[in-house]
């Protein structure tokens, strides 16, 4: 019984925890540009690999930028592995006057042993004098990152490897946020629309017993 009240009351926390994470400050106001983007791996499991993957393209017309992204990671398990990355990129294109992005990342252990685990957010915000669309070359540059950071989850890296590796994808998408985008056409505004990706995990030894969150701070730039 108390084995089972312990592992209750941790469902009801993390359940809490990723509320306040997904949710910050309550009720969004109206006029919000919407379009969040949030990746959640949860790992109970012993030996288990947990691999959380979330991408979004999103633009925003109205007067208010408020998109959130996040990432959360929790581990409550034995020789296991558990991931969350989330990226987003967010194109004002209406001159707005109101721009409080919101990123960021959390990664718990909770009676955790022999376990790896990391969580990391990375928002761009670029704010353009129109609609645009991002070049044939700036569309495979960004499938091209997306496929890296999928292939992270067949690795063995510590943290702080893919933290590593986090921030050199973040400086790649700034680069191609700033040099590849065009303005956009009436027929393909939305050649390079919105995106979503995910990656179940499968089971993996653990080898590192930490946890680790990485977080960095929305990009914001303008023409």
């Amino acid at each position: 019984m108390t084995h089972k009240c312990t592992y209750l009351r941790s469902l009801l926390a993390l359940a809490l925890c990723a509320l306040a994470l997904l949710i910050p400050g309550g009720v969004r106001a109206d006029g919000g540009g919407g379009g969040d983007n949030a990746a959640v791996a949860i790992n109970t499991k012993d030996t288990q690999s947990v691999f959380r993957f979330a991408f979004k393209i999103r633009r925003v017309a109205g007067d208010v930028v408020d998109n959130r992204n996040t990432a959360f990671a929790y581990a409550s398990c034995t020789d296991c592995r558990t991931t969350a990355i989330a990226v987003q990129i967010v194109l004002a294109t209406n001159h707005p006057t109101t721009v409080t992005p919101f990123n960021n990342a959390s990664a718990i252990n909770d009676n955790c042993t022999r376990c790896s685990t990391f969580a990391s957010a990375h928002q761009i915000v670029r704010t353009t004098d129109g609609p645009v669309r991002f070049t044939a070359a700036g569309n495979d540059a960004i499938a091209k990152i997306r496929h890296e950071i999928r292939s992270l989850e067949d690795t063995e890296l510590a943290p702080e490897e893919v933290k590593a590796r986090m921030s050199a994808f973040h400086r790649r998408l700034v680069t191609i946020v700033n040099t590849e985008l065009v303005q956009a056409g009436s027929g393909d505004a939305q050649a390079d629309a919105d995106e979503d990706a995910s990656a179940d995990g499968h089971a993996r030894s653990g080898e590192e017993g930490n946890a680790l969150s990485s977080k960095f701070d929305s990009d914001t730039g303008g023409p």
